[in-house]
């Protein structure tokens, strides 16, 4: 009898665990407001971004990056990868410089970020991905 009360509320433990962590589907960082610092960059120039953020709690983040070019001309980047978000909970900013590549044609192009959290282990099969967000700047001057 005692053996079935303690596999009944270990059981009853695991499930409500996993409960709470399948419930916690916010991101944990919003992106309060993102300035781009150069609007126009040249093609093998620095596109500098600048982001406010607030942190609710610090989790694994992977950030998917890709260009696309007036021609929609498709340039993945190395993803950047962190156990643990980097930076301080609460409020800060962020200053970010990406390589523009040498190949894009000159026109509006766009840099695309894709986050993905994992703050729990439920979150490594099923993280949270929350929407994507574009930077628009303009690709204008002489490859550099």
């Amino acid at each position: 009898m005692i053996w079935r009360t303690v596999t009944l509320g270990t059981v009853g433990l695991t499930a409500g665990i996993l409960g709470l962590w399948v419930a916690q589907r916010e991101p944990p960082v919003r992106i309060l407001r993102a300035t781009v610092l150069t609007p126009q960059v040249p093609p093998g120039g620095q596109l500098r971004i600048e982001y406010d953020v607030e942190r609710v709690k610090s989790c694994g983040l992977r950030v998917d990056r890709l260009f696309y070019d007036k021609d929609r001309v498709r340039k993945p980047l190395e993803p950047l990868e962190w156990n643990v978000d980097p930076g301080r909970i609460g409020r800060d900013t962020l200053r970010v410089v990406v390589d523009v590549p040498r190949s894009f044609a000159e026109g509006r192009a766009i840099y695309r970020t894709i986050a993905r959290y994992e703050c729990n282990l439920v979150h490594r099969l099923w993280p949270i991905i929350p929407p994507s967000r574009d930077i628009e700047f303009e690709v204008k001057g002489a490859p550099v």
